[in-house]
């Protein structure tokens, strides 16, 4: 345990192959040290039962809940085990989890449902098709019996080509497919969700004194929930956050060619808006700079990979503390640099600042 807070974990998880005896000793020394405990809801031998009443805080996989009711579920889960009609007709019944339900309302237990990695290999054999009905029975079930839902996932945007996190199809599948509201469904994704790693006190929700960690959406998803999608700004730890080219602007962000990167001019707006950064020199160019900071990081490049820049200034008499904090974000070798002053510049903007960047950079 004081290896895994060392290494800055803030909870471990149980995964599999664990003796029912063994759970609860593994949560308490977990908790003594202010660790959170995770498990997948099936770690048989233990029984779903055993770990929820060992004070397991959230359990994963909703379709493995239905181990409760079978001897030998990891030798169908994992192996070619079959289940008579009867077992399978129990484990799509209610009243076959009342005593797993009452336990986890109880002690509090999450359900980390996972409905998307098992609805997106359902089509693979009869054995994931199974596990998807489980997946979407359980979960009503919980759901219906008042269970704490968290949305995750177990799946990933790159692996499924999809360019929009699953976090978002997740929701989808807890509003069509489990019963949720759309804001019951955000609330699994967003508050829920930090309870389960133990960080509710400062994200999950907005509110006074907590870290503004927020995307702000184009439409509504209260009556939608596929609207999550429609994100027009992020903001993290109270920054705006660059999340592409605005389609709106006449003009992209970056253009490579043969290795070399062209960046268009920044000004101090927070990215994705109109609003300057603050009045001051001194804000609008840190805010330019932060910008540049952005669009580098998304083509996996930094400052020191920056060889040409040109300062544009609405007053010239700016120049030495345009200079100040310029010269904060290079620490190695100085990138060439041409400065003027203009007449304006957009949204009537202090500093803007253009530069191109190499792979290649020495």
């Amino acid at each position: 345990m004081l290896q895994a807070i060392g290494a800055g974990a803030t909870g471990i998880k149980v995964y599999a192959d664990v003796e029912a005896e063994t759970v609860p000793l593994l949560a308490s020394a977990a908790k003594k040290h202010g660790l959170k405990v995770w498990s997948h809801a099936y770690i048989g031998p233990s029984k779903p039962l055993d770990v929820v009443n060992a004070g397991v805080e959230t359990i994963s996989h909703a379709s493995d809940m239905s181990a409760q009711l079978v001897d030998n579920f990891k030798a169908w889960r994992r192996k070619t085990a079959e289940f008579d009609d009867s077992t399978w007709e129990k484990m799509l019944q209610k009243d076959s989890y009342l005593d797993l339900f009452d336990a986890m309302k109880k002690n509090g237990t999450i359900l980390d449902a996972t409905l998307t990695v098992f609805e997106r290999r359902n089509t693979l054999n009869e054995k994931y098709r199974q596990l998807d009905q489980l997946s979407t029975q359980m979960t009503q079930f919980a759901y219906q019996n008042g269970i704490t839902i968290a949305a995750g996932t177990d799946a990933f945007s790159d692996l499924e080509n999809d360019t929009t996190p699953m976090i978002h199809h997740e929701l989808k599948l807890l509003v069509d497919e489990i019963g949720m509201t759309p804001l019951e469904a955000i609330q699994a994704a967003t508050i829920n969700a930090a309870k389960v790693i133990g960080i509710e006190g400062s994200v999950g929700s907005i509110e006074e004194g907590k870290k503004a960690n927020i995307v702000v959406l184009s439409e509504s998803p209260e009556k939608n929930i596929e609207d999550s999608q429609s994100i027009a700004h992020v903001v993290k730890n109270g920054r705006f956050i660059f999340i592409g080219d605005d389609p709106q602007l006449p003009f992209s962000s970056s253009r490579e060619v043969n290795g070399t990167i062209w960046l268009s001019g920044q000004i101090g707006n927070h990215p994705s808006t109109l609003t300057l950064a603050g009045e001051s020199l001194e804000a609008q160019m840190h805010q330019t700079m932060k910008n540049i900071g952005q669009v580098l990081e998304s083509k996996n490049l930094d400052f020191d990979d920056v060889v040409k820049c040109t300062l544009m200034l609405a007053d010239i008499d700016d120049w030495p503390a345009a200079n100040e904090v310029y010269l904060q974000y290079f620490n190695g070798k100085k990138p060439v640099r041409s400065a003027f002053a203009a007449s304006g510049l957009a949204l009537d903007a202090r500093a803007e600042v253009e530069c191109i960047a190499s792979r290649s950079a020495d």
